[in-house]
């Protein structure tokens, strides 16, 4: 299982709403905090690959480190393993602007600045692209045909 494979698909072929995004990119550092969450079959085997979510958190330090607490559950899916794995990652991160969004990332940044997040310590679990601009950015799956699928993103700076 790829680590934010929920949000980077769901991402990739959804609009997203955007609220309270303040402009101005973080010099202390950031704080993520995330949730996903998918419950419907007929949707969540398309953009998931299974039935979950994902939960957590994560830190990212003015030097370009950071950390993550993460846990991934998956429940009935056939032929998945069920349970909940927890996660603790050792990242890396660095900012970049581009006018177009990247098609990895979770959401579009309003003022098109980007954190790009990379797994250190467990490079398998892959990377995570999500704005630089601080603010909840959120998707419900019910107003575009997905009902089952959602996740929030909330991005603060230090």
């Amino acid at each position: 299982m790829r680590i934010f494979r929920p949000l980077i698909s769901a991402a990739a072929a959804v609009t997203v709403t955007i609220a309270s995004a303040t402009a101005g990119l973080a010099s202390g550092g950031y704080k993520i905090e995330f949730s996903f969450n998918c419950n419907n079959p007929s949707v969540c085997f398309a953009f998931a690959g299974a039935l979950g979510g994902d939960w957590g958190s994560i830190q990212l330090s003015a030097d370009g480190t950071g950390t993550a607490e993460f846990t991934s559950a998956v429940h009935s899916t056939p032929g998945q393993p069920t349970g909940a794995v927890h996660y603790a990652l050792v990242l890396t991160w660095s900012t970049f602007s581009s006018a177009t969004p990247p098609a990895a990332t979770v959401a579009p940044d309003p003022n098109d600045n980007y954190l790009a997040i990379t797994v250190v310590n467990q490079p398998q679990l892959g990377s995570l692209v999500t704005p630089a601009t601080p603010g909840k950015y959120s998707f419900n799956g019910a107003r575009l045909g997905a009902p089952g699928l959602a996740y929030m993103i909330n991005i603060s700076s230090r």
